[in-house]
């Protein structure tokens, strides 16, 4: 918090130089800066967290993942099944595959989906930061939608789109 307050203080000094139309156009360029280069460090403070727990062995031995590419050189991730549930939503059931041998940690998984119509569905509630598949084994995600199964279109995984099984 202090490096940011800083960084302002220092961003706004040249403002001091400027008056009137001038300090309006100062202004919005130093604030533009500023907002710019904050949101560069923080995507590079998240960006060297991801980087820093996957370069260094977990406590328990896991291969840390964190995008589809990963998730299927070591598994995979399926929709077991789409089904109807009370109240006009539906349940999504989906395997995490691990084929290694040793654990796998999923890490931000990220799913949505969307209806038949291509109107993005969140989750009603959200899937756990991290999840640990066992080696050579299966984990099931299972998430709710707020809309009935069959307009369930897609499911997404990060930015990847999963295929539904056929109807039962």
């Amino acid at each position: 918090m202090r490096a940011v307050k800083l960084l302002l203080t220092l961003s706004a000094l040249p403002l001091l130089a400027c008056s009137g139309d001038f300090f309006k156009a100062c202004t919005a360029t130093v604030v533009g800066t500023t907002v710019e280069t904050t949101k560069e460090v923080t995507t590079g403070v998240a960006e060297g967290i991801a980087e820093g727990r996957k370069s260094g062995a977990s406590i328990d031995g896991a291969l840390l993942v964190s995008s589809m590419e990963e998730v299927n050189a070591n598994g995979g991730l399926t929709v077991i099944s789409v089904e109807a549930i009370e109240g006009g939503g539906s349940k999504v059931t989906l395997a995490v595959e691990n084929k290694g041998e040793q654990p796998m940690r999923v890490m931000n998984l990220e799913l949505s989906a969307l209806d038949t119509d291509g109107f993005v569905q969140r989750p009603r509630s959200s899937v756990s930061g991290e999840l640990t598949v066992p080696p050579r084994a299966k984990e099931r995600i299972i998430v709710e939608l707020d809309i009935p199964a069959e307009k369930v279109g897609v499911l997404r995984a990060w930015t990847t789109d999963l295929p539904l099984p056929a109807p039962q």
